[in-house]
């Protein structure tokens, strides 16, 4: 299939009384166009990035990357310990209905156990603003990253030549 620009380009330069300038420039447009890609899943849209701009944009993804897997890894154990500590309490809330509170030794079992919760509660708590922080920063960084780089063009040689020191 000819791209629309070349299509149009040879219709016109082959009609009759077609102007040979506007078939040139259909295809000058065309040739700048070509060589560019896109940072990000979607259509280039933007100003064209600089060298400069694209390295710095190729060496926030790393970062990105890790922040991410670590702001998971972080909500995933913080999830757990969540769900650990729900189990506890289910369990300790069918032991509080069967508790013989004349018997001086299950009160004080009972106790130790109200007590671990406690921790396990307090360690959740501390926890959770380090998670949070952490999903925030990685918020920031991504967003900082969309509004500056996602979808921009690029020159593919600019690209090409980073990696070489350019």
């Amino acid at each position: 299939m000819i791209p629309f620009p070349e299509a149009c380009a040879f219709l016109l330069s082959a009609a009759p009384g077609c102007s040979a300038g506007l078939a040139r420039r259909l295809r000058t447009r065309q040739d700048r166009s070509e060589g560019l890609r896109a940072l990000g899943n979607g259509p280039a849209s933007g100003k064209t990035l600089s060298r400069e701009q694209l390295r710095e944009c190729l060496d926030l993804q790393p970062e990105l990357k890790s922040r991410g897997e670590e702001a998971l890894r972080s909500r995933a154990q913080l999830d757990a310990a969540k769900a650990e500590f729900d189990r506890y309490e289910a369990q300790l809330q069918g032991e509080r209905k069967s508790l013989d509170t004349a018997d001086k030794a299950a009160v004080d079992a009972y106790n130790a156990k109200v007590e671990k919760r406690r921790l396990m509660f307090a360690d959740y708590t501390t926890a959770l603003p380090d998670v949070t922080g952490q999903a925030q920063k990685y918020s920031a960084l991504r967003q900082s990253w969309e509004a500056e780089c996602d979808d921009r063009p690029y020159r593919e040689g600019d690209y090409q030549a980073i990696p070489r020191g350019r």
